[in-house]
């Protein structure tokens, strides 16, 4: 008996299920994955989604992440992938959920070689490109800070251990390792102090990733 082939669609999800809706008309499968936030789980929107894919007959899972932290929208995602990929043929739309799990989605795609697109009003199928890893998603900048960051660093800190580095670039460099959930600002004692977060406390093995 030949095994029958498993298509996953999996979709970036937010609280617009027309986003989603739009996928599963264009993209065949026969099992859907949703990857969403915590806060969208008691959601008419997902409740709603869970109730018609069961009721259409299809399978559906769901993976939750924190929507605002790049790190973890990327792991969660790579692991949703990777662990459907072993089944058979995985497809990715990113047309719901925050940008920041949109850009995390395409990120992972691109390393795992996948379809990817972006389903709305139109669709548009992203490039696949291979080999593309998370470390990929650093700057020159970026890399030179990782690299001398020390827990509880500040601007001034920083900037005087990357001399070479502009206060802008500095700080433009802090925010994208922000954006993709490396460090955390904190205020202490009227001061913003800069804290890894918890899927990046070996900071030091994650600069030595990036210049591999």
């Amino acid at each position: 008996m030949t095994a029958v082939s498993v298509r996953t669609l999996i979709c970036t999800f937010g609280f617009n299920e027309k986003k989603v809706f739009a996928a599963m008309r264009i993209i065949p499968y026969n099992h859907l994955v949703l990857v969403a936030g915590e806060d969208v789980r008691e959601s008419r929107e997902f409740k709603l989604m869970i109730a018609l894919e069961k009721k259409g007959g299809g399978t559906i899972d769901a993976v939750f992440v924190n929507p605002f932290d790049f790190a973890e929208c990327y792991n969660g995602m790579n692991r949703a992938i990777r662990k459907h990929m072993a089944g058979g043929e995985v497809v990715l739309n990113i047309s719901g959920g925050t940008k920041i799990l949109a850009d995390a989605a395409i990120l992972a795609a691109f390393q795992n070689g996948i379809e990817a697109y972006h389903c709305d009003e139109t669709t548009i199928k992203l490039p696949v490109m291979k080999g593309v890893r998370f470390e990929d998603a650093f700057s020159e900048d970026d890399v030179s800070v990782v690299k001398k960051f020390e827990d509880g660093d500040t601007v001034k800190s920083l900037a005087t251990k990357l001399s070479g580095l502009s206060d802008a670039s500095l700080r433009k460099s802090l925010k994208n390792l922000e954006k993709l959930g490396v460090v955390v600002p904190v205020l202490e004692k009227g001061e913003a102090r800069y804290h890894s977060t918890p899927g990046h406390r070996d900071i030091a093995a994650l600069a030595e990733r990036c210049t591999r």
